[in-house]
């Protein structure tokens, strides 16, 4: 692993000149080289490291590669870290297993245990990574996989410790029992309010800390920020649940009236302030456009300083627990400008700004953006617009929150500054629904575009974001990149985003637009009313279209989704890879539907879809050629096998390697005329190896991921084209979707399909 010192980290890593061997790999977070050598011999490589304050340095290694000798005998798996450094609250942590024995490469996952807070372990290298948010000391068994599905397991302990370089103190708040009046320092001496809090100074380390199981209607807004290593740290102290701090007011109950001059079961109170959202014993009304459209509970409708609602009988006696809450307060809590700073185990409901306003909000003020923001374990609810917006926030991080019941995006994290990049960042192991617009959203700005007021003639694009381990269900959209370069989404579950009360929700489970070099790895994404994963340009919105390009689209699973499950649309979109996915019961879409250039669909599973492949042409893309479709199984298609549709380059297409079993209607359909196998073959000049087969899978009739594992006795076990060492790695039988997808390399005859045979 490199290594880097001073500066202000995190650090990013990039080749400054030369190349790595073949089949070695530099992760840009870390530093960590890794991967199997293909090439013996000495390379001299440039590296370069950034810092957070762009800061860079160079420095050339000169890295050797043995030549094979002979094989010798596989040693017994094991691993042989046997202990973990030790981590700092806020500081940086990045740290490799390693394990040997077996037949690499390694997959890495946590068995039993924890890690602490803020730290994730990367399946792929065995790198235990992130900044630690809260002093712990977990024992932890990790667990190592090889290729030939040995495993071997180690008890860790990871202790995080609390920074000691800066004393700090405690901040008690209390709304039944506290006084602003006190010195708030200890639990016998609380302060009372968040205004107490807003007008208070605070040094870095410092913790704020709200009393279980009481409640405040403020906005909470801190002016202190924190330093690298030593955040102010917002939390909750003592027992029961945790602390909820609201953006609504509670109308009284006894000002509650009948409506007079309205239908029956309407009721009305004075609210001077416009609320945008209105809650009935803590779950959200339904808006309505005027008085008589009130005709059931939950209705509400304001106008000239009143408030309408339907209730069968009067809410004061209707609604107690705690009650009718209209919005009041743009935000619940306001974070612009402030770094180093950590929110955790709070409820946070109620926030009453449009469009883009969030429960919680940060943004760049009086010129000084956020960032190293921490939003742990929260319950973020009931918001008119976002659930958490961060805007201009680099290296910030969101884990283990649930967001709900928002009008806009759940989670959403904005670039608008060219000269403030997001060039790090994660959205780790949350949860999101019913969230009327994106789940998830990451956005910049297009080339050409106009950002805050401001004409960005090179557009704005984030990069370095981790979107890893989030359940996203039951919203307008999944996950949703836009202008987003150099990022993952991975191991998250995207399933039901079927909501359609925005009409700019596009219900798909991941989409791509304008957004490049990203990786979507190891996804489950089912039952979504779009497209399971789609990849396109920007539309127009700026001076210049962007595609979204040379993105790599492997090892997920995708079924039963309302359109297309793999879909590649809208020039400049061009040269992507989808590989090793899963794709089945698509019966209103394609399993992979694409135009432009240079894509590949190789070694994939499709099965009773309504088309396998479709390859066409459109108005915004008039050039759909070279196009691989290799190593892929595309069995039980209820349409087609194929469709090659008008104006695609037919000449410019590789097909080959294919295994084809037929469904219902006509196998291929090229340029409007129907085909069976022999005059596909001859008529197109494609899939000259590629042949008619049942593919054997375990299961005849296939309803998840592992049934598609093919049976030793298959035709496709060693019948597949070799395509390098960049795509030599298969699914592993076994493999459990997101969290436990494991990989396999091919052997030295390579096989048809997602799955490699042990």
């Amino acid at each position: 692993m490199l290594a880097a010192q001073g500066g202000e980290a995190p650090y990013s890593w990039s080749i400054a000149s030369g190349n790595l061997p073949g089949g070695l790999q530099l992760n840009s977070t870390s530093g960590l080289v890794s991967g199997t050598p293909t090439v013996a011999g000495k390379f001299t490589t440039g590296f370069r490291v950034l810092d957070s304050a762009q800061h860079a340095v160079s420095a050339a290694l000169t890295i050797g590669i043995a030549a094979e000798g002979p094989s010798p005998s596989p040693t017994a798996l094991s691993i042989t870290t046997t202990s973990a450094p030790k981590g700092t609250v806020g500081v940086s942590y990045s740290f490799a297993l390693a394990a040997q024995g077996g037949t690499p490469p390694y997959s890495w996952s946590v068995s039993s245990g924890t890690l602490p807070v803020g730290l994730a372990l990367h399946s792929s290298t065995g790198e235990v990574s992130g900044t630690p948010t809260l002093a712990a000391n977990e024992s932890v068994k990790i667990q190592v996989q090889d290729t030939a599905r040995s495993s071997a397991s180690e008890s860790l302990s990871f202790s995080v410790v609390a920074p000691t370089s800066t004393s700090f103190q405690a901040y008690y708040v209390d709304s039944a029992s506290g006084s602003d009046s006190n010195n708030g320092t200890s639990e016998s001496a609380p302060w009372k309010t968040i205004a107490k809090v807003n007008a208070s100074s605070f040094a870095p380390g410092d913790h704020i800390l709200f009393k279980r199981g009481d409640s405040w209607r403020d906005l909470l807004a801190i002016s202190s920020s924190g330093a690298a290593g030593n955040p102010i740290v917002i939390d909750a102290y003592g027992n029961g649940a945790a602390p909820v701090i609201s953006g609504t007011d509670l109308i009284s109950q006894s000002s509650w009236t009948r409506c007079s001059s309205c239908q029956g079961n309407v009721w009305e109170a004075k609210k001077s302030q416009q609320p945008n959202l209105v809650l009935f014993n803590g779950t959200k009304g339904t808006a309505e456009g005027s008085v008589s459209a009130l005709t059931a509970a939950g209705d509400w409708y304001w106008n000239a300083n009143v408030l309408y609602v339907w209730s069968s009988a009067n809410p004061a006696t209707s609604y107690t627990s705690p009650g009718v809450e209209a919005g009041s307060r743009e935000l619940v809590v306001d974070l612009s400008s402030l770094g180093y700073v950590t929110l955790q185990t709070l409820e946070l409901t109620g926030g009453n700004g449009i469009p883009t306003n969030g429960v919680v909000y940060a943004h760049e003020k009086n010129g000084v953006p956020p960032r190293d923001l921490v939003l742990n374990n929260l319950t973020v609810a009931n918001g008119a617009g976002h659930g958490i917006h961060l805007e201009d926030c680099n290296n910030c991080q969101i884990q283990g929150v649930t967001v709900s019941a928002v009008d806009s995006d759940g989670i959403s994290l904005v670039s608008l500054d060219a000269s403030r990049p997001i060039t790090s960042g994660s959205i780790i192991g949350n949860t999101v629904s019913n969230a009327h617009h994106d789940g998830i959203a990451t956005y910049g700005c297009a080339i050409g575009g106009i950002c805050q007021g401001i004409n960005m003639p090179n557009g704005v694009f984030i990069s370095g974001i981790t979107i890893s381990g989030n359940v996203v269900h039951d919203n307008g959209e999944g996950i949703y990149l836009e202008w987003t370069n150099k990022s993952t989404v991975s191991e998250n579950t995207t399933y039901h985003n079927t909501v359609t009360t925005n009409p700019r929700a596009e219900g798909g489970g991941v989409e791509l637009e304008a957004s490049s070099n990203n990786v979507v790895e190891k996804n489950l994404i089912y039952s979504n009313r779009g497209n399971g994963v789609e990849l396109s340009n920007d539309a127009g919105a700026g001076a210049k279209l962007t595609g979204s390009s040379s993105n790599t689209v492997r090892y997920n699973a995708l079924h039963d989704n309302g359109a297309n499950a793999l879909f590649t649309n809208a020039a400049p979109t061009q040269n992507n890879q989808f590989l090793y996915n899963l794709v089945w019961n698509q019966v209103n879409g394609e399993c992979f539907l694409a135009n432009g250039v240079g894509h590949a669909f190789l070694g994939n599973v499709c099965w009773h879809n309504s088309t396998g492949i479709d390859l066409f042409t459109s108005s915004s893309t008039p050039q759909t050629a070279n196009i691989t479709i290799e190593n892929n199984i595309i069995a039980g298609s209820i349409t087609r096998a194929v469709h090659i549709e008008s104006g695609v380059s037919a000449s410019t297409l590789m097909f080959d390697h294919n295994d084809y079993d037929f469904g219902q209607g006509d196998p291929f359909l090229l340029f409007n005329t129907a085909y069976d196998f022999a005059e596909w073959q001859s008529a197109a000049n494609l899939d000259k190896h590629s042949f008619v087969a049942n593919p054997q899978f375990v299961s005849s009739t296939p309803s998840g991921p592992g049934d598609f594992v093919i049976q030793p006795s298959s035709p496709n076990v060693g019948a597949g084209a070799g395509l390098g060492s960049s795509m030599a790695m298969g699914l592993a039988p076994g493999s459990a979707w997101p969290a436990n997808v494991s990989t396999a390399s091919q052997p030295s005859a390579w096989d048809i399909g997602a799955f490699v045979v042990p």
